[in-house]
């Protein structure tokens, strides 16, 4: 991986070194933003969140089925399920249009 471009790295506001031990060269974003996100918990315990739990409900809930569906299709599954799902709302519309 090339990392952040000279334009990222002049816009930034503030750069963050993660040391690496052992055999990794490297972290995806996604692995270095939940190790800042935590050590930020670490420093302080208080900092939360402003959703609420009802947001907090939907949005497990919406993840939750969409990371189930993406570990559970395959490529020709996932074709056919938005080839359905395409189709499904083309009936809904024309439903809507008959009423």
């Amino acid at each position: 991986a090339v990392g952040c471009t000279a334009e990222m790295l002049n816009a930034a506001d503030l750069r963050v070194y993660l040391p690496l031990r052992g055999f990794a060269d490297s972290l995806n974003l996604s692995v270095a933003a939940a190790l800042v996100v935590h050590q930020m918990f670490v420093l302080d315990p208080s900092l939360e969140g402003a959703m609420t739990e009802d947001e907090r409900r939907e949005l497990r809930q919406a993840w939750y089925a969409k990371l189930a569906s993406q570990r559970l299709l395959s490529s020709a599954d996932k074709r056919r399920r938005a080839k359905l799902t395409a189709f499904l709302q083309g009936c809904e519309s024309v439903d809507k249009k008959i009423k």
